[in-house]
């Protein structure tokens, strides 16, 4: 179960949902609060607002009323001064009209031909203004272009600055990509020139080494000679080699031993000496809580001894037994110094004892080598003095011993030799390939960044193109709109000429129908005058009774919009207050809804919490009870491997002890002693593996184990029966807010407030009321209007006398015909400029469009230049990231095989070393069996067994002697720490 918790659970991830899932309820919590409270804000505010714009518009009528009536109620109190004011201005306009004609027959010459010159200064002026305004769009153009030329120089210079800049760039970036480069290059090479000395200071070592090791191994001079006569100096010359041999080597061995001893007692030194200052740092700490007490141990002395002359000297002496106490302590600090050194002895025993057999079966197997290479070689000699060839035949030990180890030196040094060889080539071929890969990077980056220049330069160069292209459209629109003001200047010039031409016509027909037609208009206007009168006295009893039906009128309109302006201001009121109250219905089950969505989310998340602290809990514990149950098995087991390790010791002991013991006594009680150590051993053994099984420690953490394994199912049952049922209420909570909700939501949307009905009817009863008091005062209106209409109009249709329609008729005719001649005139003048002016407006227009069209045609031809340019950029990028990964790969592919090659050379070397070995060997052997026949003849004569027995008695005798001193010097043998 805790594995399958551990497998679920990531700790920190769901802790970090969970806090997101927090923030967000919280968030989403707020959100809903804040929607809710804007949405009542609005609500209130609306029907506010309302309820403050009908009461403002109340009294702003109600004013508008008050200022209305009383100019009405003026106006119908002061009706007949008005009547008489009326015909008094009646009165008054004929004769200012009278007037006016006569003074417009008097002063139209005077004030037309002022107005001629008034035009033709007017026309006179806007031409100049019209031709100063083409001169200064000329000087305004001619500097445009001067400004657009530098402007044009500008750009160029900004432009070159920016390829140099570009160049400049990407030639810094390739350069410092050749620096790096060369940097990293120059590091490979000194790795190289650190290998190669590396690789020339371990061939040296290893040449000194084996070189040194050689002058140990004393090779004869002559290896073999058919001189019969032992006194010969070439037998005398072959005896010397020996005897050097022999020395040479047994100073070596005994050289070898020494150093290996020297050894062993640095580390025995090194391990006693960290173990004895462990254990004196930690009483250092029990004494003082600090690590260097036994540093200086006076010094702390002289310090506690002041804490209690101090502490004495007080009047109350407080923490005095303490600090006595403290200070006996730490005057026994030579005790515990000697314990912790007892300790240390004692903890390093097992290895003392080690490295002591270590040293006495080193210096034995030397011992027993050197016996009996000396055994040979006094056989040797005293051989070779009565028969030199049978001496040779035989040979001795110590020749073979050397000369097999001068093989196996000269094949290790050249074993070695080759390995350090193949180790820097393969380093040599690694960094090869790593400069080859750095070369290979440079020329791919030196051409992607290349690509990149190219690519930029190529978007510089299609700006400078379509900077041109637009220049150029700009000047030629300068241009052209050059040559339209200069055309619309001439046109203005020859409009002003036809313009004034047909001014001077129009008022001389202008002053010919004033001098003939005003005479018949005052004429007219004396005659209208009387009837104007009568109109305005049948006029002025209407208006009497319109004002008295507006006054009315104005008081019950104003009376309706107020009871309308209160209607509306309480239904909004209503409305408003019935919205903000299905609000707060509907905030209630949406805030039920998002309440049990989150506690359903929350409970899924929070029992995996519970399950993830319940499982670290578990998991902790499990851990402690785990490793109390290895640290006691560990126990067991050193003390198994102990047992094991004392019984091999001494089986090794016993083992060699029987190899020298000839007498068959003394070896089988050697072999009861091996009989009874290995019965001790196993009986050790078995009690150690049945104490084990029986431990309390590992039976009280098994049982814990299981009772964990028990809680933590009961843990996850409780977890997921407090999820289910949270989720189980909360979601049957959604169900039932989500119901009421959905239910609610559009019945509310639709429903009708409480106070429509009401509202309904008091509006049509307002309206009918509106509508009655209307109609009736309508049809009183039109009760006491219908007479006066009909004098109304009977008075203003009455007869006049009328116009000389004939007369007026002729003057007529003959003023239109001359004004049609002159607008004809005026027409086709002002048509043949305008016609004039569209031609040579359609060619300039012609002209640039033919000139924006080849600009557009150049801008689209240079895109598809630059669009072709830069996919081929694109293609050789593509080209050159292909090439680039097939050279790493080939380079890879390539470096492997290499070593691999160089690894197989190795191990053919290897071989072939073995073989080369083996063939030596056999050889040696054949050359030594050639001579079989003979040795065994030789060895049967009586004078060689009695020449050789004297020398393996003593010679035994002598070697089971330095054995015996051997073990003595190793039975009282022990390592003193400096």
């Amino acid at each position: 179960m805790a594995k399958e918790l551990e497998s679920t659970l990531d700790v920190k991830t769901l802790t970090a949902s969970h806090k997101e899932a927090v923030s967000a309820s919280f968030g989403a919590e707020a959100a809903l609060y804040e929607t809710f409270y804007k949405k009542i804000s609005g609500h209130a505010e609306t029907h506010r607002q309302i309820t403050m714009n009908n009461l403002t518009s109340v009294e702003e009528r109600l004013e508008a009323l008050k200022e209305d009536a009383g100019k009405l109620k003026d106006s119908i109190f002061y009706h007949e001064e008005e009547v008489v004011v009326d015909r008094s201005k009646i009165i008054r306009n004929t004769e200012s009209a009278v007037h006016d004609h006569n003074v417009a027959i008097l002063d139209y010459d005077r004030l037309n031909v002022l107005k001629v010159i008034e035009t033709e200064n007017d026309l006179s002026r806007s031409l100049l203004v019209g031709k100063a305004d083409f001169f200064k769009m000329q000087e305004r153009e001619y500097l445009q272009a001067l400004i657009e030329t530098e402007d044009y120089f500008e750009f160029y210079m900004q432009k070159s600055t920016e390829f140099q800049t570009i160049l400049a760039r990407y030639e810094a970036e390739i350069a410092k990509i050749f620096q790096s480069l060369d940097a990293e290059i120059e590091g490979m090479d000194t790795m190289i020139g650190k290998i190669i000395r590396d690789k020339n200071a371990k061939v040296a070592g290893i040449e000194g080494f084996y070189d040194r090791e050689m002058k140990h191994y004393w090779d004869n001079q002559y290896t073999y000679s058919a001189e019969p006569d032992p006194t010969s100096i070439e037998i005398q010359a072959i005896a010397s080699d020996k005897i050097n041999q022999f020395n040479a080597f047994r100073e070596h061995s005994v050289q070898r031993d020494a150093d290996i001893r020297s050894a062993l007692e640095t580390d025995y030194r090194a391990v006693y000496d960290r173990v004895f200052g462990h254990l004196l740092r930690r009483a250092s700490y029990t004494l003082v809580d600090k690590y260097d007490f036994f540093d200086d141990p006076v010094l702390y002395l002289d310090k506690a001894k002041k804490d209690v002359a101090t502490i004495g000297s007080m009047e109350k002496p407080r923490g005095l037994s303490a600090a006595v106490r403290r200070l006996a302590k730490l005057e026994a600090w030579p005790k515990i110094k000697d314990r912790c050194r007892k300790k240390t002895e004692s903890m390093l025993k097992r290895q003392l004892v080690e490295k002591k057999h270590l040293l006495l079966l080193a210096e034995t197997e030397t011992a027993k080598r050197i016996g009996k290479m000396a055994k040979s070689l006094q056989e040797y000699l005293a051989v070779i003095r009565i028969d030199p060839f049978l001496a040779q035949a035989l040979g001795d030990e110590s020749s073979q011993a050397i000369k097999d180890d001068r093989l196996e030196l000269s094949m290790l040094r050249v074993n070695k030799e080759l390995k350090t060889n193949i180790n820097y080539d393969i380093q040599s071929a690694k960094i090869k390939s790593q400069i080859n890969g750095l070369e290979a990077k440079l020329a791919h980056t030196v051409n992607r960044e290349m690509l990149a220049e190219e690519s930029e330069l190529l978007q510089k160069i299609a700006d400078i193109n379509d900077f041109v292209i637009e220049s150029r459209t700009r000047l030629f629109k300068l241009r052209f709109g050059v040559d339209r003001e200069r055309l619309l200047i001439t046109r203005v010039e020859r409009a002003v000429n036809v313009h004034l031409s047909w001014l001077v016509d129009s008022l001389n027909t202008d002053r010919m129908w004033l001098s003939l037609v005003f005479d018949e208009l005052i004429k007219r206007v004396r005659q209208g005058e009387t009837h104007e009168v009568y109109v305005v006295e049948a006029k002025a009893e209407i208006e009497l009774l319109l004002k008295q039906y507006e006054m009315k009128a104005i008081h019950f309109k104003t009376a309706y919009e107020n009871e309308i302006a209160f209607l509306v201001m309480q239904k909004s009121r209503i409305g408003e207050e019935t919205k903000i109250n299905h609000e707060f219905i509907l905030a209630t089950y949406r805030n039920q809804m998002r309440f049990a969505e989150e506690q359903i989310a929350f409970a899924e998340t929070e029992y995996r919490l519970r399950l993830e602290a319940l499982a670290d809990a578990i998991q902790d514990e499990r851990k402690y009870h785990t490793e109390t149950i290895d640290n006691v098995r560990d126990r067991f087991s050193k003390e198994i491997r102990l047992a094991e390790d004392e019984y091999q010791a001494r089986l090794y002991t016993e083992a060699q002890k029987l190899v020298l013991e000839a007498d068959t006594k003394k070896r089988k009680s050697i072999q009861g002693e091996l009989e009874r150590q290995r019965q001790l051993r196993d009986n050790r053994v078995n009690m150690l593996v049945s104490t084990q099984s029986d431990d309390a420690a590992i039976a009280k953490a098994v049982r814990e184990l299981a009772h964990l394994d028990d809680y933590l199912e009961e843990g996850v049952r409780d977890a997921e029966q407090l999820r289910d049922a949270t989720i189980s209420e909360f979601t049957e909570l959604y169900e039932y807010a989500r119901a009421r909700y959905e239910t609610l939501k559009p019945y509310l949307e639709n429903s009708v407030d409480i106070m429509d009905p009401v509202f309904f009817d008091t509006l049509e009863k307002i309206n009918n009321r509106r509508r009655y008091e209307l109609k009736l005062a309508e049809a009183r209106l039109d009760e006491r209007m219908g007479p006066l209409i009909d004098h109304y109009r009977e008075v203003f249709f009455k007869q006049t006398a009328g116009y000389d329609k004939a007369q007026y008729m002729e003057l007529v005719d003959a003023i239109m015909t001359s004004r049609e001649r002159s607008e004809a005139v005026y027409r086709s003048g002002l048509e043949a400029i305008e016609k004039d002016h569209l031609a040579k407006t359609a060619e300039i227009d012609t002209a640039e469009l033919a000139h924006v069209a080849a600009g557009e045609s150049a801008r689209t031809e240079l895109k598809t230049r630059t669009d072709a340019a830069r996919s081929q950029l694109e293609l050789r990028g593509a080209a050159l990231e292909t090439a680039y990964v097939t050279t790493v790969s080939d380079a890879s592919e390539t470096l492997q095989k290499t070593i691999a090659q160089l690894t197989e050379e190795y191990q053919a070397a290897l071989r072939s070393h073995t073989q080369i070995t083996k063939e030596l060997s056999d050889d040696f052997a054949r050359f030594l069996d050639a001579n079989k026949r003979y040795v065994k003849l030789a060895m049967r004569q009586v004078h060689y067994n009695r020449v050789t027995a004297p020398i393996k008695k003593e010679n035994r005798k002598k070697t089971q002697l330095i054995q015996r001193d051997i073990r003595k010097k190793y039975r009282k043998y022990k390592i003193q720490p400096e």
